[in-house]
């Protein structure tokens, strides 16, 4: 019963402090959670340990006050995610993985050295994260079909402030305009306010970035 209780007592606190966006105090208690689930060879515990650890250190990443520690923190995301797309491969959980891959690649941009290399990995993020959507969807898991889609759209707000061809632009615009109720409507329905709030930060930043790429981008004294 000790064991369990641990083992409850470790998640039940990281993830109190992540509802509370408390990003590196839920990071240090995930770390915390994954070597106590791999000493007690707990894999399936582990995997999803190393998940959430990769989510709160990229999360933590936007709160830090230096270049260094934002790097550190998206070094040790991609590390942690690395890890737990090993582990639910081993055990078959081809959704987990799909989406650690694609949170794994959304943590790759904020250490990126181009502008080619953000767009490829968000390009390539936005894709896996629906790949895993209808993993989910086909499982009957709302609520991570919820949470995958959310990303999806997150994806594509980031993605269009680095997109100068306007046949490219149109392309994702129309994918965008896709998700917008596909994604709102089912976050609603699993009543996850963290999902609906990032699809609404989403649309406001696809938006914002909409217009800047119709004043600015398109202007031929912006692009000389």
């Amino acid at each position: 019963m000790a064991e369990i209780k641990k083992d409850e007592t470790l998640l039940e606190k990281a993830h109190l402090e992540e509802n509370n966006y408390n990003w590196k105090e839920a990071a240090f208690l995930y770390e915390s959670a994954v070597n106590y689930f791999l000493e007690k060879d707990l894999i399936d515990k582990a995997a999803f340990a190393h998940k959430k650890l990769g989510f709160t250190n990229v999360m933590a990443s936007e709160m830090v006050d230096s270049a260094i520690n934002l790097r550190n923190n998206c070094k040790n995301a991609i590390n942690a995610y690395d890890k737990a797309i090993k582990i639910f491969n081993q055990i078959g959980s081809n959704e987990e993985e799909l989406e650690c891959m694609g949170e794994k690649l959304y943590a790759q941009i904020f250490i990126s050295k181009s502008i080619e290399e953000i767009k490829n990995s968000l390009k390539d993020a936005f894709k896996i994260f629906l790949e895993a959507s209808e993993l989910y969807s086909q499982k009957g898991d709302n609520e991570s079909k919820a949470r995958t889609l959310s990303r999806a759209l997150f994806c594509i707000s980031w993605l269009v402030n680095y997109i100068s061809e306007e046949s490219e632009y149109d392309l994702f615009y129309q994918n965008f305009l896709g998700l917008i109720n596909k994604s709102l409507k089912i976050a609603i329905e699993v009543k996850n306010i963290r999902y609906i709030g990032e699809i609404i930060i989403g649309i406001l930043q696809f938006y914002f970035f909409q217009i800047f790429f119709k004043n600015f981008k398109k202007d031929d004294n912006f692009k000389n």
